[in-house]
């Protein structure tokens, strides 16, 4: 791949003698908290105690309590722009759409030339952004940045393409400075789409290390639960059923395995009834939904962290980078961006999708030996701070920005 190697700087870098601050606007199209939203918090909070990068979130309101409560706690400025076009069907809804696309670019252009705007940072699920990328052009921002947060091969598998989506990336391929990817074989797909290799990048996800420092040291008793933690939306493809399947088939081997399934979702009575069913009740705790602020403390009690998903567009789980920075072991699928977070047999293991045979054979390795399974916690965590810290990240993002000035 042709795609530039960007330097890593440490983190807390001082501010750069004689370089003034520049100003990022972050801009979101999709609704809802979710890992999108999650990375964006811990990104604009990295840039904004750098001192080097002021940056604002722009998006639709709708079901964004928590990021709004979230980035007010941080004193992250959030942006309201023109909602969706409501219910209904044909001319009317398309009218709607029109002018409220056309609102939102007005309203995004006013937006970047009153604020003086250096960069502009898309955030996109699939091929998303067309409103943002022409405010850009109308407002004459310097730089434009694309994030994508699912790959291009989800997003043309799930049947999604269109006319808009078509002007959307081919617009995108003109308009922006640098397209970003978070793991390599995401960044070569986006380039055998026509994206110039010149402007892609890979760029991780990453964690606040500053929330997640890590577990002190604690003994490791013979009876003690072993608390195996999955943190994920009750969403299909995420491989609940089978974990749950494994655990079921481990529960007379290892009386001391304990499942923690924290999150929420459409799949939560059938995730229910799958517990009971499986006589797991003893063994299964189900958290329901947990805010980004009450992560760090459960994994502070956990003991690995397992993610067994073949969810489309699944692409670089957030769950998985927490958990290794807090020190955990981790068992995650050979699947889209996973294999390039953790390293098989050194910081935890990689099994196939819907394998739940396989999945069970790597609970059991750590549970059978607690000494090895701690050795690949702290080389997880390791892995984290070098690789994935949220500091180092926003520090390449920078980079990234001033190039496209």
């Amino acid at each position: 791949m042709n795609a530039p190697s960007l330097p890593r700087p440490a983190s807390d870098a001082p501010p750069i003698p004689g370089v003034r601050p520049i100003k990022v606007l972050h801009y979101l199209e999709n609704i809802g908290m979710t890992g999108v939203e999650t990375f964006l918090l811990m990104l604009c909070e990295s840039q904004a105690r750098s001192g080097r990068v002021v940056p604002a979130i722009a998006c639709v309101m709708e079901d964004r309590e928590e990021l709004q409560r979230s980035a007010r706690a941080l004193d992250i400025r959030v942006i309201p722009l023109p909602s969706p076009a409501g219910s209904g069907s044909g001319l009317g809804r398309k009218l709607r759409s029109a002018r409220l696309r056309a609102e939102r670019v007005s309203t995004l252009s006013r937006l970047l030339k009153r604020e003086e705007m250096d960069a502009l940072h898309v955030h996109a699920v699939g091929i998303a952004g067309m409103d943002a990328f022409v405010a850009a052009e109308l407002a004459g921002t310097p730089s434009t940045l694309v994030t994508h947060h699912a790959t291009l091969e989800w997003f043309r598998q799930g049947g999604r393409p269109s006319r808009m989506s078509d002007a959307t990336f081919w617009l995108e391929k003109q308009r922006v400075s640098r397209a970003v990817m978070p793991y390599a074989a995401a960044a070569r797909e986006l380039e055998a789409h026509g994206m110039p290799a010149a402007r892609v990048s890979v760029v991780p996800f990453c964690v606040d290390l500053k929330k997640f420092p890590g577990r002190p040291e604690r003994a490791v008793l013979p009876d003690a639960p072993f608390r195996l933690l999955m943190a994920a939306r009750l969403v299909p493809g995420k491989g609940h059923a089978e974990l749950l399947s494994a655990v079921a088939s481990l529960k007379d081997r290892h009386p001391r395995l304990k499942l923690v399934i924290a999150g929420s979702g459409p799949l939560s009575d059938d995730i229910a009834a799958q517990v009971i069913s499986l006589g797991l009740s003893e063994v299964v705790e189900l958290t329901g939904h947990l805010s980004n602020e009450r992560m760090p403390a459960l994994l502070a009690t956990a003991d690995a962290i397992v993610l067994p998903s073949y969810m489309p567009g699944e692409t670089f789980p957030i769950s998985l980078l927490e958990a290794m920075a807090t020190g955990l072991p981790a068992i995650g699928t050979r699947w889209f961006g996973i294999p390039d977070i953790i390293d098989d047999s050194r910081t935890g293991y990689l099994v196939e999708p819907r394998d739940a045979a396989g999945l069970a054979r790597a609970i059991d390795a750590l549970v059978s030996d607690p000494a090895a399974a701690a050795r690949m916690g702290l080389a997880g965590q390791q892995r984290a701070r070098t690789e994935f810290s949220s500091d180092g990240v926003a520090a390449r993002y920078e980079h990234l920005y001033r190039a496209g000035l």
